[in-house]
C-alpha cells in the first residue's frame, strides 16, 4: 500500500472542474479500495522525491470523498502538518472532531492506511481486469466533462398544467407571455394503431376551454395545444352579462404545444392483477414483493459513468449504499444482444434458432412478462423509438410490451418537428430525460399501494456520443433525489445501468477506450432494511461488485428477487448463463464459464507489441479482416470495401483460464481504415504464430513476416469505430448497415 499525502489549506475555491476531477478520482480509487498515487493533472497534484501532494480549496472533501474512503478502510493514521500532533482515526466521525477541535490547524496528511483484508478481493479471481485510469489526463480531455446541464427554453411556454384529474390554463403565465389575449385550448389522444408498432391514430381535438377541463379516466397520451387572437383588442367588460365573440380560426395563433404521459389506472386489469398476486403468494410464498426501478443509458462504459455523473455516482454510493459491479461486462456488439441477455437470459444465436429480424419481438419471454404474470404493473419508456433495441429494422411488438409503454407518445414526439426547438434533447421546455422521468414518477404516484416494475432507457444523449453523458448528470440525481423523498425507493431495487460500452469516439481509439468499449456499468441500491435483514444477500453483493459479472447476472438476479427467498414452487425457468447478485460469485468464474465472446472478454487482457503497420504480416491480418467486412455487406446494394490504411495493429494476451477457445492461436486486435467512405474497423483475429520464440522480442514483433502467420480467423463482431449515418441507409437489415457504402452515392 503506497502512502498518500493529503494537504487541505484555506483560500480561495478551486476551479469548478478540478474539483470534480480530484473528487472523482478518490470516489473512483477509494471504491476499488486503491490509494491515490503519483498522478500529476492541470498542476493540482504535485509529485516530489518523498511523497505524492495536492491542494484542494474546498470543503466539499469533508462531505462527498472522505466519507467513501472510511467505507472502505478499517483505519487511517493522520499526522497533522505544521505540528506534533498524531491521531489514530476509525471513522469518519472522529476527523470531523478533529477537524473542529484544531481550527488553527490547517492542513494534514495521511502518513498510513490501512484496507480492509478480504478474501473476495478483485486480485483473487481468476478473472483480473485490466488496470487503466478512468481518469488519464489524456482520456479527460476527451470526456466532455465541460458538457453543461440539458437547459430547454421553448419558443412557446407551457400555458397549461395537468392536477391529477384536470387539465388546467395557467391564466397567470397566459396574461405574462401574451397580455389580454385570451387562451383556447384544446386536447387530442394519442394512441398505438392496433397491430403496428410505429403507426399512430389521432383523436380530433375536444371542444375548447378557457379555464380547466377533467380529463376522461383512461386518457394516457395527449397533446394540448392553446391558441389565442394576437391581435385582438383588449376586452375591458367583466360583467357577468358580457358575452365572448369566437374568434374566427384563421385569427389565431399557436400560442402553446404541450405533451402529455399520464397513467390511468385500467380498473378492469386491477382485479386481474389481484388474483395473480394472490396466485404468487399461495403457490410460491416468497418472502418479499419488492418493486423494480431500471434506468438505462446506451452506450456508456462504467469509467465514464465515473467521470461524467459524478454527482449520481456519489449518491448512489454514499448516501444510497449501492453496489458497483465494477467488472460488469457485456455480452454483444450492440443493444441488442445484450438486452436479450439482460431481459431474456438469452445469448442472441439462442434466440436466433427460432426468431429473425423480419418477425415480431412478443416471443421473447422479457423479464417483464415475469414480472406481470405475477400481478406486477409494468412500464417501459424510451426516447429514441426508431432505433429502439427491438424496433431498429425491426418489426416491434404485434401488442405492447408492458401495460403502460410510451412508444406511442416517444414516435410521436420525434416526428414533431416543432416541439424540438429548443434543442435535440427537449421537449417544448424540459429535458426529454426528465419527460420520460416524470412519467415514471406518475407511475409510481398513481400505484403506491401495488407492486411495480418499470424500465426507461435512453439513447438519444449517448448514442452517438457518450461523451454527452454529463449533460445529464444533474437530471438523474435530482431524479433519484425525489424518488427517495418521496419514499418510492423505500421497497425498490434501483438498477443504474447501460447495455455496452462505447462504439466510437475519440476515447474508443486508445487502449483505454478498447477496454471501455467492453465494459458496461451496473449498480444495484436496495432499501437498507433489506439488506439489514438479508445480511447474506448483502454480503454476496458486495463480493460480487469484484467478480466477474454480465447481463445474464441481472437478469437472474430480477427473477430472484421476483420470488425472493419462495418456500412453494417457482413458476419460472433455471437460468442458463447468469448467477443471481443475491448468491455469492464463484472466484474462478472465467469468461468461458458464462459465456462471454474471446470478442468481449476483457479478462486479463494486455496489450503486449505493436506489430509494424507496414509488414507483410500486417498487411495479410488487414486482408482477411477486409474479407470478413464484405461477407457482411449487401453486395448487390454496397460497394467493395477497400483498404485505405492500416491504423494499428496490437497483439493481445489472455491468461490460459479465461477463454472457452483453445488457445493454439495468438490474439490481434485490428485497426483499419476502409474506402469508399472511410470506415474506421476493429476485430479481434486469431492466427497461430508458427515460431513463438519471437514473442519475447519487440525486434520481432515490428517485422514480424507473414511466413510466421498460419489458420487465420477473423472474429464474429468487428466494431465499427465511426458513424455510418447516410452511407448505409440503402440497406435494411441493421446488421449489414455498419459494413455498407451504398452504391447510390457518387464515390470520387
Amino acid at each position: 500500500m503506497h502512502n498518500a499525502v493529503l494537504r487541505l489549506c484555506t483560500g480561495h475555491l478551486a476551479k469548478a472542474v478540478f474539483l470534480m476531477l480530484v473528487i472523482g478520482m478518490l470516489l473512483y480509487c477509494f471504491q476499488e479500495q486503491m490509494v491515490v498515487s503519483v498522478l500529476a493533472i492541470n498542476g493540482i497534484f504535485q509529485q516530489n522525491s518523498t511523497k505524492s501532494e495536492f491542494v484542494l480549496h474546498d470543503d466539499r472533501l469533508y462531505d462527498d470523498v472522505l466519507p467513501t474512503f472510511f467505507e472502505n478502510h478499517s483505519e487511517i493514521n493522520f499526522q497533522i502538518l505544521h505540528s506534533n500532533v498524531s491521531v489514530n482515526i476509525s471513522k469518519f466521525d472522529e476527523l470531523s472532531t478533529v477537524r473542529l477541535d484544531n481550527e488553527t490547524i490547517t492542513s494534514f496528511q495521511i502518513v498510513k492506511t490501512t484496507a480492509t483484508p478480504t478474501d473476495e478481493s478483485v486480485s483473487s479471481t481468476a478473472c483480473v481486469f485490466p488496470h487503466i485510469n478512468p481518469f488519464d489526463p489524456e482520456i479527460m480531455k476527451m470526456a466532455g466533462l465541460d458538457r453543461k446541464t440539458v437547459q430547454c427554453k421553448s419558443n412557446m411556454a407551457d400555458l397549461t398544467y395537468y392536477d391529477g384529474s384536470s387539465l388546467v390554463v395557467n391564466t397567470t403565465l397566459v396574461s405574462e407571455k401574451h397580455g389580454h389575449v385570451k387562451a383556447q385550448c384544446k386536447y387530442q389522444n394519442i394512441w398505438r394503431q392496433d397491430n403496428d408498432d410505429k403507426a399512430l391514430h389521432f383523436s380530433n381535438f375536444s371542444a375548447a376551454f378557457t379555464d380547466s377541463l377533467k380529463l376522461p379516466p383512461d386518457a394516457e397520451f395527449i397533446l394540448v395545444v392553446c391558441e389565442g387572437d394576437l391581435n385582438a383588442e383588449p376586452n375591458n367588460d367583466t360583467s357577468s352579462d358580457a358575452t365572448t365573440t369566437p374568434t374566427p380560426p384563421e385569427r389565431l395563433s399557436i400560442l402553446s404545444r404541450t405533451y402529455y404521459s399520464l397513467v390511468p389506472r385500467h380498473e378492469k386489469l386491477e382485479k386481474v392483477e389481484a388474483l395473480l398476486l394472490n396466485k404468487r403468494k399461495a403457490e410460491a410464498n416468497p418472502k418479499e414483493t419488492m418493486n423494480v426501478l431500471m434506468v438505462g443509458f446506451d452506450g456508456v462504459p462504467r469509467h465514464q459513468f465515473l467521470r461524467a455523473m459524478n454527482k449520481t455516482y456519489g449518491l448512489l454510493m454514499k448516501d444510497f449504499n449501492s453496489f458497483d459491479m465494477s467488472m460488469y461486462t457485456q455480452v454483444g456488439l450492440n443493444t441488442f444482444p445484450n438486452f436479450m441477455a439482460l431481459l431474456n437470459g438469452q445469448l442472441e444465436e439462442e434466440v436466433n434458432a427460432w426468431w429473425d429480424y423480419k418477425k415480431y419481438t412478443d416471443g421473447f419471454d422479457l423479464v417483464w412478462k415475469d414480472f406481470q404474470r405475477a400481478g406486477y404493473r409494468t412500464l417501459f419508456t424510451e426516447d429514441c423509438p426508431s432505433i429502439g433495441a427491438f424496433h431498429y429494422e425491426k418489426i416491434g411488438f404485434l401488442n405492447p410490451p408492458t401495460i403502460h409503454c410510451s412508444r406511442a407518445l416517444s414516435v410521436a414526439i420525434e416526428r414533431d418537428k416543432e416541439i424540438c426547438n429548443a434543442g435535440q434533447h427537449c421537449v417544448g421546455n424540459q429535458p426529454e430525460i426528465s419527460f420520460h422521468f416524470d412519467y415514471i414518477k406518475r407511475f409510481f404516484e398513481t400505484f403506491p399501494e401495488k407492486p411495480l416494475y418499470a424500465m426507461s432507457f435512453f439513447t438519444k444523449a449517448t448514442h452517438d456520443d457518450m461523451t454527452n453523458l454529463k449533460m445529464a448528470d444533474d437530471l438523474v440525481y435530482d431524479f433519484y433525489n425525489q424518488m427517495n423523498t418521496s419514499g418510492f425507493l423505500n421497497n425498490t431495487l434501483l438498477i443504474t445501468f447501460s447495455d455496452h460500452g462505447q462504439r466510437w469516439g475519440s476515447i474508443r481509439s486508445t487502449f483505454n477506450g478498447v477496454i471501455e468499449s467492453r465494459t458496461p456499468y451496473a449498480i444495484f441500491t436496495l432499501p437498507s432494511w433489506f439488506l439489514e435483514k438479508y445480511p447474506d444477500a448483502a454480503k454476496n453483493l458486495k463480493i460480487n461488485s469484484g467478480r466477474l459479472t454480465t447481463h445474464f447476472d441481472s437478469h437472474a438476479t430480477l427473477q430472484d428477487l421476483l420470488y425472493f427467498h419462495s418456500s412453494g414452487d417457482i413458476p419460472l425457468r433455471k437460468p442458463k448463463h447468469g448467477i443471481s447478485l443475491f448468491k455469492e460469485i464463484p472466484k474462478n468464474r472465467t469468461c468461458s464459464d458464462i459465456p462471454i465472446p474471446a470478442d468481449f472478454c476483457v479478462c486479463g487482457q494486455q496489450a503486449m507489441n505493436s506489430v509494424d503497420v507496414d509488414s507483410d504480416a500486417s498487411k495479410l491480418l488487414a486482408k482477411k479482416v477486409i474479407e470478413s467486412i464484405n461477407d457482411k455487406r449487401d453486395s448487390d446494394l454496397c460497394h467493395e470495401l477497400k483498404l485505405d490504411k492500416i491504423l494499428e495493429i496490437i497483439f493481445m494476451k489472455f491468461p490460459d483460464n479465461i477463454l472457452k477457445e483453445k488457445l493454439d492461436k495468438s490474439l490481434f486486435k485490428v485497426r483499419i481504415q476502409t474506402k469508399p467512405g472511410l470506415a474506421i474497423y476493429e476485430a479481434t483475429v486469431n492466427a497461430v504464430v508458427n515460431d513463438l520464440s519471437m514473442m519475447g522480442s519487440i525486434m520481432n514483433w515490428l517485422g514480424l513476416s507473414q511466413n510466421k502467420l498460419s489458420n487465420i480467423d477473423v472474429g464474429h463482431s468487428i466494431d465499427r469505430l465511426n458513424l455510418y449515418k447516410g452511407q448505409a441507409d440503402c440497406v435494411r437489415d441493421a446488421r449489414q448497415k455498419p459494413f455498407c457504402f451504398c452504391k447510390d452515392i457518387h464515390t470520387t
